[in-house]
């Protein structure tokens, strides 16, 4: 059952892993010329957003979690 706490989390969620990469793109439309400011705008985002979902998930994840090691059920395996 969907309470309003677990509503709210999900939108938390939602935002923190979307949120602010638009913004370069956005700075780089509006320089004087976007059709080269573009290209390398749109890659650091992409890295950004790529890099900072790893460091989180690192972050929150410790690599001697018991649940990832030796699992050998189903559990073990992503769904």
């Amino acid at each position: 059952m969907m309470t309003w706490t677990r509503v709210c989390s999900m939108f938390v969620t939602a935002a923190f892993t979307s949120a602010g990469t638009e913004l370069v793109v956005l700075a780089a439309s509006k320089a004087p010329d976007p059709r080269a400011t573009m290209p390398p705008a749109v890659k650091r985002a992409v890295w950004c957003i790529i890099i900072i979902y790893n460091k989180s998930l690192t972050t929150l994840i410790g690599y001697d979690e018991p649940r990832l090691l030796g699992g050998s059920d189903a559990t073990a395996s992503p769904p």
